[in-house]
């Protein structure tokens, strides 16, 4: 042997043997500095100012099965690549899977993994629990998932157990998303009491905000102390409560119920498919609608909008200041308008329609008969009647009447009443002008002053002389029939010119016949047949207009014709002389029309016919 070979035996032996002198073999265990290594190892390496330095390998990814050729299982080695694939950089790491399909995972440096004791100093900006790939986060409880977070920040939450119980009762403050059991139901806030319970939460309900209870399935409440009962109801704001399916109710104090709509303070809508908005309103009829403050509007289908404003009856309408449609079908605008009969309507201010179909505009007017109208300042009593004005009136017994002007009265049936303190108190008589009065049946007064208080009368003119008679209906005889006045006032009245209704005519001045002015009268004729007029249907329809042609010798057509009954029982109530005249042929034609809403036959009379030509 060479010597330098021999050398090098030499120093390797000695090396050999200095390393078996600190090997403890015993046992079948081997130990690594120490004598006596611990009889639950099978290698014990014991050093003071040493490590243990184990393999440095470049993994390239978690499944890196090249690096090092089919790893065993529980493979343990020091990753020097920073960029190793789904892993977090360098460290220490072991292979969980099998040689054939290796599965590097990295231990943990200390205060990286979440512990279930909780977790201390952490920062923000470095830690985090989810991954590091493009790999979905999934929590489970029990084995099964009940969260997965997917890419873009998309998350679901699951729910397999049908009646999964609710996790927490009673008061408190809490978020809670019960998938299961509840469909999907949620509760965010806070709670004083029961209102997050099991017997209180919807199937597939909302409720957020403080002590909010969404009981109805598919129910909504938020805000304070709301509650929302009905299936698919919806309640917001403060103390709103939603009972009925497809409430809403929203505000402060809003109760809706049976479908209806509440929005505002201290609103109800407790009718089916109701609306009320504003504050302190009521929609309490079926559909009906209340808007505004302090409005209400009970009756079915009924609108009432403002303030103050009601809607009582079914289908009326009340809108305006304090207005009241208590009538079906009743309409009320304005300002303390009321509309209490059917059909009724009120327009303007402080004016009252009671009677059915009665119309009323204006101030202070008053339309009480049934299909009654009253404008101005007026009112109307009788049944089809009209007033219009300032403080003009029908009464109860004026059916049929007009009164239009300042002051103007109609009373009587069918009268009528036109100008300044006007007044028609009998039957079809009719007032014209200023303080005009026809108190007789068919009397006529027109101009100033005038008073006609025959039956079948006619005075116009200015203050004529006062026929004082004991009733409306006296007629014939020696009163008079025509009469011209032209007295200057009250206290002096006078008459210019009358014709009795026994042909008798006084003219207080001179008459004169021919000249130079007025038409001359060639000659008068007067006849008295015995007349039968035609049976008359109501006023208004065809029949209500009855002619008689009489035969008079020597009457040119253009004369005038004076016309009236010779006999006390006259015309009956209502029928009046419409016209007078001499026809193409030479005939005398008499028209009388019946002004009552009542059928009229003429009995057969004595006439008293007049004709100047």
């Amino acid at each position: 042997m060479k010597p330098n070979l021999l050398k090098t035996f030499k120093g390797t032996m000695a090396i050999a043997g200095v390393m078996l002198a600190g090997i403890n073999t015993a046992s079948a265990q081997v130990g690594i500095g120490t004598k006596t290594p611990d009889q639950s190892a099978m290698l014990d390496v014991f050093a003071n100012n040493k490590g243990l330095l184990v393999p440095r390998v470049a993994l390239v990814s978690v499944t890196d099965a090249v690096t090092i050729p089919t790893p065993a299982t529980s493979l343990f080695v020091y990753n020097t690549n920073p960029n190793i694939t789904g892993a977090v950089g360098v460290g220490f790491y072991y292979n969980s899977g099998t040689p054939a399909v290796p599965r590097w995972s990295r231990l943990s440096p200390d205060g990286t993994a979440w512990v279930i004791g909780g977790n201390k100093g952490t920062n923000p900006v470095n830690h985090f629990i989810g991954t590091t790939d493009n790999a979905d986060v999934v929590m489970k409880r029990g084995g099964q998932e009940v969260m997965r977070f997917y890419s873009g920040g998309h998350m679901i939450a699951t729910g397999e157990v049908a009646n999964a119980p609710v996790p927490v009762n009673g008061s408190g403050t809490r978020m809670m998303y019960l998938p299961a059991g509840k469909g999907g139901a949620f509760r965010v806030g806070t709670v004083n009491g029961t209102q997050w319970s099991e017997a209180l939460i919807g199937i597939s309900s909302f409720a957020s905000g403080s002590s909010t209870t969404a009981s109805g399935a598919y129910s909504f409440a938020t805000g304070g102390s709301t509650t929302a009962e009905g299936l698919g109801s919806f309640a917001a704001g403060t103390n709103s409560k939603a009972s009925g399916a497809a409430s809403v109710a929203m505000g402060t104090s809003a109760i809706a119920d049976k479908g209806g709509v509440a929005i505002g303070e201290n609103v109800k809508a407790t009718g089916i498919a109701a609306t009320a908005f504003g504050s302190n309103t009521t929609a309490s009829g079926g559909h009906s609608t209340a808007l505004g403050q302090n409005t209400t509007a009970s009756g079915e289908q009924s609108i009432a909008i403002g303030f103050g404003a009601i809607a009582s009856a079914n289908n009326s309408i009340s809108f305006g200041f304090n207005t009241s449609a208590l009538g079906p079908q009743a309409m009320a605008f304005g300002n303390a308008t009321g509309a209490g009969g059917t059909n009724s309507a009120s327009f303007g201010f402080n004016t009252k329609s009671l009677g059915a179909q009665a119309v009323s505009f204006g101030s202070g007017s008053e339309a009480h008969g049934d299909n009654s109208i009253a404008m101005g300042q007026s009112a109307s009593f009788g049944n089809n009647s009209f007033a219009g004005g300032n403080n003009s009136s029908t009464s109860g017994t004026g059916i049929a009447s007009i009164a239009f002007g300042n002051n103007a009265a109609a009373q009587g049936s069918g009268s009528a009443a036109f100008g300044s303190s006007t007044i028609a108190s009998a039957a079809a008589s009719i007032s014209l002008g200023d303080n005009t009065a026809a108190t007789g049946n068919a009397s006529f007064a027109a101009g100033e002053g005038t008073l006609s208080r025959i039956r079948s009368s006619a005075v116009v003119g200015r203050y004529n002389i006062d026929s004082i008679v004991a009733s409306p209906i006296v007629t014939g005889g020696n009163t008079k029939a025509f009469v011209v006045g032209n007295g200057t006032n009250a206290d002096n009245r006078s008459d210019a010119f009358f014709v009795r209704y026994n042909g008798n005519t006084t003219v207080s001045g001179s008459l004169t016949v021919g000249g130079t002015t007025g038409t001359p009268i060639n000659s008068i004729i007067k006849v008295n047949p015995i007349i039968n007029f035609a049976a008359m249907g109501p006023a208004g329809n065809d029949g209500a207009v009855s002619i008689s042609t009489i035969p008079v010798a020597n009457v040119k057509m253009g004369a005038t014709v004076l016309f009236s009954p010779t006999e006390a029982a006259g015309l009956p109530n209502g029928v009046v002389v419409a016209w007078a005249r001499v026809n193409a042929d030479g005939f005398v034609q008499i028209a009388l029309t019946n002004t009552s809403n009542i059928p009229r036959d003429p009995i057969n009379l004595e006439y008293s016919i007049t004709i100047f030509q």
